[in-house]
């Protein structure tokens, strides 16, 4: 197992910075950040806070930062 968990199965705690992945065939395609807000019809946001209109399929918890 990757980490990776599909939107399908179940999503971040709302406001939770993840690292999200939308599949596809362009350069910019890939893992960004982001979190959920609690829209059904639009759940992501930029951690910036603006809207997230993109399709992500699957997201993963950032890991802890390293401490030395």
């Amino acid at each position: 197992m990757s980490g990776w968990i599909s939107v399908k199965d179940r999503l971040p705690p709302i406001r939770q910075h993840v690292l999200a992945y939308r599949l596809g065939k362009k350069a910019k395609d890939g893992p960004f950040f982001a979190m959920t807000c609690g829209n059904e019809l639009r759940p992501w946001r930029y951690i910036d806070g603006d809207r997230c209109d993109i399709t992500i399929t699957h997201w993963h918890e950032i890991p802890a930062p390293p401490t030395e």
